[in-house]
Formats: C-alpha cells, sequence, structure tokens
C-alpha cells in the first residue's frame, strides 16, 4: 500500500483521519497517554522518508546582532533612562555648575572673553538650564527631598565661584568702603578714596553714586569693614547675605504658597533653583536675592491666613415659630441677643486690630526691602489689598494707613541712624546714563535714533530717547493701575492679587529706562510662588533659562554687542503689542449680529 501525500489526511488507529504531520487528538488516541508520547525536552526526529537537513554554518557576529535589534534598542532605553531620570539630571547640573564656577574663574584672567572662558560658559550654562529644565518636567515623580538635595549641591557648586555674569559684586565692596571711611555714597563715587578694589570695578561706575537704600549700604559697609582688605573675603561676606535672602524666598515662599494653594515643591523649583537665581544671586551676589526675600515674606505675612470667626446677629434671639414665648424667657433671649450682640462687636474689633499688626507687620518688611531698593514700592498698593481683603474703600484706607506706619518704621531703623535718609534719590538720576536695548522704551528710543542718523539729524537721537524713556513711565503708570483695579475686583482671590503684583514689577522691569536680567529675581519670585497652571510656570521657567545666557560669564552683556539688533527687536515687540490690543479693543466694539 502506497503512502499519501503529506498534504492528505491518513487513517489513525482509532478510525479517524487526521492530517498528516499533525498529532491525533486526546480523545482519539487508543494509547495510554504515557505510552510512546515524546517528551517535551526530547529532541523530535525526523521521518524516514524525509531528508535530513545539512548542518548549518555558525552565525557569525554581525548576523547574531542584527538578528537581535532589540538589544541595541534596550541598552539605548536604559542610557536615555539613566541621563533623564533625576539622578542624571541632578549629576548634568552638577557638571554645569562646575563649569561655571571654572569660567568665573577664567574670565579673571588675562582673557575673560577669551574662546575658551567662553565655551566653559556656554557648556556649563546650556547644561545647568537643561537639567534644571528636565527637574521641572518630572517634579510629579521627584520627591521634596531629592529635589531639595539636587538643589543644594548645586548651590554649593556656585557659591564656590568668583563673581559670574557682573562685576557688581566688587563694586559693592568699594561703596562699602566708602561706608567703612564715614564718606557718602550718596554724594561720593568709588573712586573718592579711591578704593583699593578700584580695578575691579568697571570705569563707567567710578564716579556714580550709590542707587541703593541705607539697609544695603549698611550690609556692604559691614562686609568691606570685616574683610580685612581682602577682596575675596568682602565678596565671600556678600556672598553670605544673598544666600540669607534665598533662604528667606524659599521659607517665606513656602508659608506663601500653602495660603495660596500653590504646590510649594513646583514653587521652589521656580522661584529658588532656577539658572537665574543660581547664576546672579547665589554666584553673582546681587543684593536683589535680599530685596525678593523681604518682598516675598511681606506677601506672606500680608495675606489673611482664615476669616475671623463670631456669632452672626440673625443667629441672636431667634424664636421658635407656633410657640408661645413666656415674658421671662422673652427677657431672657434679649439678654442673650445683648449679650451676643456685644461678642460680635467684639470679635470684630479684635478681627481689625490682628489685620492692623498684620498690615504694619507686612508694612515693614517692605519697609526692609525699601531699605535696599526703591523700586519695589510699586508692590505696595498690591499688599495693602491683599491685608484688607475687602474691596471697599474705607477698608482699603485703613489698612494702607497702617502698612505705611509699618514701611515708615522698617525704613527708619536704619535710614536714620546712618543719616543717609532719602539720599538715593538724587543718585537716581545717574542710572539711566547706561543706554541699552534689554529696556524695551530705551529699544525704541534706540532705534529712533539711528532712524535720525541715518536722515542726517544726529541731534535729535537724544531727544527721541529722552521722550521714549517718558513713554514708557507713563505707559507704566497705567498699567499698574490697570493691574491694581483688577487685583480689586478679585480681592477675594487672594492668590490673584499677588500674581497681579508679580506682573506688576515684571512691567517696572520691563518698561523701566534701564534693565538688566537679575532685576528679574523678585518678579519671579513672587510669580512662581502665585502661578498654579504648569503650562504659565514652564514658560516663565523656559524665559528664566534663557535669560542665563544675556551676559558673558566677565559682566559683559550680550545688550551691548548687539545694539542694533536688539533695538529692532524691542521696535517689532512694542509694534506687536500695540497691533494685537487694538485690535482686541475693535473686536470688542463691534457690535454683534444680536446688538443690530
Amino acid at each position: 500500500m502506497v503512502d499519501p501525500p503529506p498534504h492528505q489526511a491518513r487513517d489513525t488507529p482509532g478510525g479517524t483521519r487526521t492530517p498528516t504531520g499533525t498529532a491525533p487528538s486526546a480523545t482519539s488516541d487508543p494509547r495510554p497517554p504515557d505510552i510512546d508520547r515524546p517528551h517535551a525536552s526530547t529532541p523530535r526526529t525526523p521521518p524516514s522518508d524525509q531528508p535530513v537537513p545539512a548542518p548549518q554554518p555558525p552565525v557569525p557576529c554581525a548576523s547574531a546582532q542584527s538578528a537581535r535589534p532589540g538589544a541595541w534598542r534596550q541598552a539605548a532605553g536604559r542610557t536615555k533612562a539613566a541621563v533623564t531620570g533625576t539622578t542624571g539630571l541632578g549629576a548634568l547640573g552638577l557638571i554645569g555648575a562646575a563649569q561655571l564656577t571654572a569660567a568665573s574663574y577664567l574670565a579673571r584672567g588675562a582673557h575673560p572673553r577669551g574662546v575658551p572662558t567662553v565655551t566653559v560658559w556656554l557648556l556649563g550654562t546650556i547644561l545647568l538650564g537643561a537639567a534644571w529644565l528636565g527637574l521641572g518636567r518630572r517634579l510629579d515623580r521627584l520627591p521634596t527631598r531629592r529635589l531639595l538635595v539636587i538643589g543644594l549641591s548645586w548651590v554649593a557648586t556656585l557659591a564656590a565661584s568668583a563673581p559670574l555674569a557682573s562685576r557688581d559684586g566688587y563694586a559693592y565692596a568699594c561703596q562699602g568702603a566708602l561706608v567703612a571711611h564715614r564718606v557718602s555714597p550718596y554724594t561720593h563715587g568709588i573712586a573718592a578714596l579711591p578704593c583699593q578694589w578700584l580695578h575691579a570695578v568697571p570705569e563707567l561706575w567710578w564716579r556714580t553714586p550709590a542707587p541703593y537704600g541705607p539697609l544695603w549700604l549698611l550690609l556692604s559697609g559691614g562686609a568691606a569693614a570685616g574683610s580685612g582688605g581682602h577682596l575675596g573675603v568682602a565678596i565671600a561676606l556678600l556672598r553670605v547675605i544673598a544666600l540669607a535672602g534665598v533662604a528667606l524666598i524659599a521659607w517665606a515662599g513656602h508659608r506663601l504658597a500653602v495660603r495660596l494653594g500653590v504646590d510649594p515643591r513646583r514653587a521652589a523649583w521656580l522661584g529658588v533653583l532656577s539658572p537665574l537665581v543660581l547664576v546672579h544671586a547665589v554666584s553673582g551676589v546681587h543684593n536683589d536675592a535680599l530685596l525678593a526675600g523681604f518682598v516675598v515674606a511681606g506677601f506672606a505675612v500680608a495675606i489673611r491666613p482664615g476669616s475671623a470667626g463670631g456669632i452672626g446677629p440673625a443667629a441672636a434671639g431667634r424664636a421658635v415659630p407656633g410657640r408661645a414665648v413666656p415674658g421671662r424667657a422673652l427677657l431672657g433671649q434679649a439678654g442673650a441677643g445683648q449679650a451676643a450682640a456685644g461678642q460680635v462687636a467684639a470679635g470684630r474689633a479684635t478681627a481689625w486690630w490682628v489685620a492692623a499688626s498684620r498690615a504694619v507687620a507686612a508694612g515693614a518688611l517692605l519697609g526692609l526691602a525699601v531699605g535696599v531698593k526703591a523700586t519695589v514700592l510699586v508692590v505696595l498698593p498690591f499688599v495693602v489689598l491683599l491685608a484688607a481683603g475687602d474691596r471697599r474703600w474705607w477698608e482699603i484706607a485703613r489698612t494702607a494707613l497702617a502698612t505705611c506706619l509699618g514701611l515708615a518704621a522698617g525704613y527708619a531703623v536704619f535710614a536714620v541712624p546712618s543719616g543717609y535718609g532719602l539720599g538715593w534719590l538724587g543718585a537716581l538720576r545717574g542710572t539711566t546714563d547706561l543706554i541699552q536695548w534689554t529696556s524695551l522704551p530705551t529699544g525704541l528710543g534706540m532705534t529712533a535714533g539711528y532712524l535720525a542718523r541715518a536722515l542726517g539729524r544726529p541731534d535729535l537721537a537724544t531727544p527721541a530717547l529722552a521722550a521714549a524713556r517718558v513713554a514708557g513711565l507713563l505707559v507704566l503708570a497705567a498699567i499698574l493701575v490697570a493691574l491694581w483695579l483688577r487685583a480689586r475686583s478679585r480681592v477675594a482671590q487672594p492668590r490673584s492679587v499677588v500674581a497681579a503684583a508679580g506682573a506688576a514689577m515684571v512691567a517696572t522691569v520691563l518698561l523701566a529706562p534701564v534693565a538688566f536680567p537679575w532685576y528679574l529675581l523678585a518678579p519671579l519670585a513672587v510669580l512662581a510662588y502665585s502661578v498654579s497652571t504648569d503650562r504659565v510656570r514652564y514658560r516663565l521657567g523656559l524665559a528664566a533659562a534663557v535669560l542665563a545666557l544675556f551676559v558673558l560669564p566677565d559682566g559683559s552683556g550680550l545688550a551691548a554687542l548687539t545694539k542694533l539688533p536688539g533695538a529692532l527687536l524691542d521696535t517689532v515687540v512694542i509694534v506687536t503689542v500695540l497691533v494685537v490690543v487694538l485690535r482686541h479693543r475693535a473686536g470688542r466694539a463691534t457690535p454683534t449680529a444680536t446688538e443690530w
């Protein structure tokens, strides 16, 4: 009998027909389950009528690797996870901080803007910014302790650097030397002594009076007096003051975030650990760090922790309907009603005194901030509104009185004994000598000056710049009023009031005659603890990371090297904003179909 082809069926001993090469089912196989059954581990022998395959040569190494393409992907995935994980990002940021520290010392050498210095600085800034932004994307999975450890490692590394991206620290030390020698920095420049560290300060500031408040002058005077004539010691003491300001931001900001309903971890990521803070506060020792600490603390004190309790007048003497009340009970209810009314009055008086004391304390902290820099006065109306917690004008007026009394007291504590008073008012005029496009009105005035020179009228360049700066101040005043009125309409939402104050501080920096990146330290801190959406917070983080690139390690600003392109950019930005605003107003003024 001839065997059927492999594709045909054949008879099995049980009478059923199964395809060739397919094992019969368990129900049709008459053999016991343990007889003549090959085990899984037993190699199967091909049938006698099938040819035995020839042995294959060994597979080369390249073929083995190509046969397993997933191995490379797994290895790449593990490498990416190690680099982009929290530990890897922390190490990446630490490398960037170390490079910035090295760049700070290279900038003090013979070639402060040489290729090696700029390359190390640029790589360090990019690494630190990328690591920080990467952590911002992983805050949901990042414990607070891990974020604190990473941040402290970055801070400790940059705390060992020379002043980076600015020479203001050296100017602080020389102004402190004037104070130590009992020479008023409001009437004399640092060349009056002359200061023994004069060579470290740009010549532009040698004969310029100090525009800072009396508290900062006394602190810088203490740093100069305690330095023993060593510039490095004076810078170290000034850095301690800057670090104290950063610590105050973190401590007061945590309480402000909790009261405003903002995640403290996300707020600290933006307000304390941003490259702007690390470069310009920790390394650059700018006094804006201390200013930001006082401002955030003032907001944390001004906000109401909760509404005052008390017995409402409607709850007093309420009778049960449908039941006669005896005369004695009526007398008792009347007495209880009078007692309740007395308790309500006493509770209101106590609540007002508590609110007034809170307003005085917030004003005192603002007074200390004014003792550092007077530009912080723009937040005073918002602090008053936050402390009042009421949109009624009478409540706002008396809260403003208490806040101003506290501000005057906080400022006078250092201004009166030192005899400096309000001397910074006259010194503010000297700050407008610097012309850079980082200020939007100044950039617009520079564009007008370039156009006047191109038309053969160079005499109009200076008046055009002055007119643009005056226009910027007028626009700033209108923006501040609009922001305050908007905050007053939302006084029941304290977070909106604080966010409006942060926006007012940003507008003050951008529309002032002179602006530097470190001027945004205080506005960024206020916004960090009042912004609740991740999208807005991350966009602010992107801006902070970019601003860290605006100043070279030796303190030379990129704005001074890109005057014409920067001025044109400012003009484009201003024109774009005007077009958007006009279109928005026109859209609101156009009547809809239902209004016709």
